[in-house]
């Protein structure tokens, strides 16, 4: 097991126990921590050993009561429910890990100038598309290719006017 935090070793049980035994098990007594009772929105991310992404599914806004539904809902969205990557097989589970990211609440956005893509994700919205961009990836380097980036991923055209929102992450492996 590669993963150190117990945000992630509990998502990794939750995908081992779905994909091996194509079961949800309730295993929260073995992770009983303080910081699982929040109510935060989280993205869950598999990552291959070369540092690939594999899978990668999240909410902005919080949809269950705790951060121990959030995590294991993302956790089997993320193995199994990412369009761009097929299911994650058995064999595989071994050739990932796993990082999780807890989102603070979304912070509407006057000016873009306000943006660091090192240190904000953001969301970008209009009418009922919306894209998401989390913090500190990899090539993306100005806030003016997060905005492109969000707006392709909501479907939307780069001149399209949309509301911006940031959110700080804590990363945890």
């Amino acid at each position: 097991m590669r993963e150190k935090h117990f945000f992630c070793q509990y998502a990794r049980e939750i995908i081992q126990n779905y994909i091996i035994k194509n079961e949800i098990q309730d295993i929260r007594y073995k992770y009983f921590q303080k910081e699982f009772e929040d109510n935060y929105s989280c993205f869950v991310t598999l990552h291959t050993l070369e540092d690939e992404l594999r899978g990668c599914i999240g909410t902005i806004i919080p949809q269950y009561k705790n951060l121990y539904e959030e995590i294991k809902h993302n956790s089997i969205l993320a193995s199994i429910k990412d369009y761009r990557f097929p299911p994650l097989k058995e064999e595989e589970l071994n050739n990932i890990y796993i990082s999780i990211d807890i989102l603070t609440p979304l912070k509407k956005i006057e000016n873009i100038k306000e943006l660091d893509p090192v240190k904000y994700g953001i969301m970008v919205e209009h009418d009922y598309k919306k894209g998401v961009l989390l913090p500190n990836l990899d090539g993306i380097n100005t806030i003016e290719d997060q905005i492109r980036i969000a707006k392709l991923k909501a479907g939307l055209n780069y001149d399209e006017k949309v509301d911006i929102y940031s959110f700080e992450t804590k990363r945890y492996f």
